[in-house]
């Protein structure tokens, strides 16, 4: 479901925000979705993880 391009813009946008930039290299984020979407990878827990502490940091520590 996350290479359906009605989620994958807002996956997008979480890995290339400030706060993806704090914790991780935005470029290797960015591969290994690009991979996952291209069918090259089945990398989806990897994406999944770095997505939901993405989500949970801004509810958590930003927007407070």
């Amino acid at each position: 479901w996350m290479a359906d391009d009605q989620y994958n813009k807002d996956i997008r946008d979480k890995f290339n925000s400030e706060i993806a930039d704090k914790f991780f290299n935005i470029d290797e984020i960015n591969e290994i979705f690009n991979d996952y979407i291209s069918g090259n990878s089945d990398n989806w827990r990897k994406i999944w993880m770095i997505y939901t502490f993405l989500v949970w940091y801004e509810i958590y520590f930003v927007k407070c």
